[in-house]
C-alpha cells in the first residue's frame, strides 16, 4: 500500500490524521457528502500517481494540493514516492504490476519496448483470459507522472497497471465486493511470476563503479540502461548465480599484536568472505598494511602493499539485516601491486566480499584461521609500519 496516510483519512476521517486544521484546508475537487471518501492524494495533497518524474513538466488543470491529480511542485518530493524510487533503484526487478481499483481493465500492454521482453504479452493475454479484465490505454489526465511510466522507461521492465474493479467514481469500491476482485488479483500475481520465470537468462549485467544495477537479455538494451547512469558499464556474464542456498552471516575475531576487533562476514560454500576495506583497516599501521583504491575505467580494485590505507568511512559497521541480502557473482577484476590476482568473490547487498583464505594467501599475511572460535591469527608479529622504517 503506497498511500497509507491517505488510506487512514478515508477510512477513519478526518479525526484520525495528525493535523486535521492543515488537511481540512486542502480542496476536495469531487463533491463529497460523505467526508473523505473520495480522496485520492496523500495526507499532503498531492496525488501520488502524478508524483514521478516521467511526464511529469505539464500542464495540469489542479495547480495547488488537492484530493487528486495534483502532481506536486517537483517530481518525487513525497516521502512515499521517494521510497518507491529508491526501492527501484536497489532492487533486481524483473516485472513491476501496480494494482489500482477503478475500470475493470490492465494499462501498459501497449508498451512500445515489447520487442525486449516478449513475455510481456503472454502475461496479458493469460490475465485477460484469466479475468475477464480488458485492455486500457492512457489518456491526457492518466500518462503524467505516474508509476508505471517512470518504471518502465527508467528500467525498461515489463510494468502492468490493474484496475480491478467494475465501478468508476469518486468513492471507494463497496466492501461488498472484495471477493468478487480479490481472485483476479491473486491470480494475476501468480501469472506474472509465471511468466518471470520463462524469461530469458540476464546475462548483461548493468555496473554502476562496482554497484549492481540491471540485469538484462539483451545486449541493446542493457546498453540503452547503461547511458541512464553515470560511470555505467555493462558486462556479460552467462550463467550467472543469482542466489546462494548456504549463505549465513557469522562475526569473525581478528587479532593483531594482541589485540583483538571483530569483522561481520558471510559463510558461502563452507567459505569464508570478507570485505576488503574491513582487513584493511584491521592491518593499518602495521608491516602488512595495504591500500585499497579503484579504477574507474577498469572497474577493478587497485591493492598497494605497504601503503597507508586511507579510512572512508563503514569499515567494520555492523549490517542489521544480514540475512536478506542478495547475493550474486562479483564481476569486479582486483589488482595487486599493478598485477591481476583471481579471487573468488561475491556481490552480497551491493558490496563485494572475498574468499577469506585466498585473499589472506595474495597478500601473504600468514595467519591461521580456527573454524570453531572463528577467530584469525596472525602467526607473526606484525609491528608498527613506522618503526620498520
Amino acid at each position: 500500500m503506497v498511500n497509507p496516510d491517505g488510506v487512514n483519512l478515508v477510512q477513519n476521517g478526518i479525526n484520525s490524521v495528525q493535523n486535521p486544521n492543515a488537511v481540512s484546508k486542502i480542496k476536495i475537487n469531487n463533491v463529497d457528502s460523505q467526508g473523505y471518501s473520495s480522496w485520492k492524494a496523500n495526507i499532503n495533497g498531492i496525488d501520488l500517481n502524478r508524483n514521478y518524474p516521467d511526464i511529469w513538466y505539464v500542464n495540469s488543470s489542479v495547480q495547488v494540493p488537492a484530493s487528486s491529480n495534483f502532481k506536486g511542485y517537483t517530481p518525487l518530493s513525497e516521502p512515499e514516492t521517494k521510497a518507491i524510487a529508491n526501492f527501484l533503484n536497489t532492487n533486481m526487478c524483473w516485472a513491476n504490476i501496480s494494482f489500482h481499483t477503478q475500470g475493470e481493465g490492465v494499462y501498459g500492454w501497449n508498451d512500445a519496448n515489447i520487442r525486449f521482453y516478449p513475455q510481456l504479452s503472454a502475461m496479458v493475454s493469460h490475465i485477460i483470459k484469466d479475468s475477464g479484465l480488458k485492455k486500457m490505454s492512457d489518456t491526457t489526465e492518466t500518462k503524467y507522472g505516474n508509476f508505471a511510466n517512470y518504471a518502465r522507461k527508467t528500467y525498461l521492465k515489463p510494468t502492468l497497471t490493474v484496475e480491478l474493479c467494475q465501478a468508476v467514481g469518486p468513492y471507494p469500491y463497496p466492501a461488498v465486493y472484495f471477493s468478487k476482485v480479490w481472485t483476479p488479483a491473486e491470480n494475476i500475481c501468480l501469472i506474472v511470476a509465471e511468466e518471470v520465470m520463462k524469461m530469458q537468462d540476464q546475462d548483461y549485467r548493468v555496473y554502476q563503479n562496482d554497484r549492481f544495477l540491471q540485469a538484462f537479455c539483451d545486449k541493446q538494451y542493457a546498453l540503452a540502461f547503461a547511458r541512464k547512469w553515470t560511470n555505467a558499464k555493462v558486462l556479460f556474464v552467462k550463467d550467472v548465480k543469482e542466489t546462494i542456498t548456504t549463505i549465513s552471516p557469522i562475526t569473525i575475531g581478528i587479532v593483531v599484536n594482541d589485540k583483538s576487533t571483530t569483522m561481520q562476514a558471510y559463510r558461502l560454500d563452507d567459505s569464508s568472505y570478507i570485505k576488503l576495506r574491513d582487513l584493511a583497516v584491521t592491518l593499518s599501521s602495521t608491516e602488512k598494511q595495504f591500500e585499497v583504491g579503484y579504477n574507474n575505467i577498469n572497474n577493478a580494485i587497485m591493492l598497494t602493499s605497504g601503503s597507508v590505507y586511507t579510512v572512508v568511512g563503514g569499515e567494520l559497521a555492523a549490517n542489521g539485516s544480514m540475512m536478506s541480502e542478495s547475493v550474486r557473482d562479483s564481476t569486479i577484476a582486483i589488482y595487486l601491486n599493478d598485477s591481476n590476482i583471481n579471487l573468488q568473490a561475491y556481490n552480497i547487498g551491493g558490496s563485494n566480499y572475498f574468499e577469506l583464505q585466498a585473499l589472506t594467501t595474495a597478500l601473504n599475511l600468514g595467519v591461521t584461521f580456527d573454524s570453531t572460535s572463528r577467530v584469525i591469527s596472525f602467526n607473526r608479529a606484525l609491528l608498527p609500519a613506522e618503526i620498520l622504517q
